[in-house]
């Protein structure tokens, strides 16, 4: 992850995953529409949570307090979890 930097997305990234996964809705709408990508190769991370939230969006920590950082992460790990999880049982 050290060398991980975020970048744009574009259509090219999009169309070459397999899978797109975003924070929320609204992300989920605006990638399947600017994108023009199917719905089902977008996943809401949120949705992988095996802990119950009020929510299925994902807090976007930039610019808050550690915090909510350190919350956005937690979920996100066990969202991440959750998928490696999917991926090795269809092995």
């Amino acid at each position: 992850m050290s060398r991980y930097r975020s970048r744009p997305l574009t259509q090219s990234t999009v169309g070459n995953a397999d899978l797109v996964i975003v924070m929320d809705s609204y992300q989920a709408q605006q990638v399947a529409r600017t994108f023009a990508t199917s719905r089902k190769r977008i996943v809401i991370a949120g949705d992988l949570d095996p802990q119950f939230e009020a929510t299925r969006s994902i807090t976007d920590p930039w610019s808050q307090s550690s915090d909510v950082f350190e919350s956005s992460f937690d979920r996100l790990d066990r969202c991440a979890a959750t998928l490696v999880g999917i991926l090795q049982s269809r092995k």
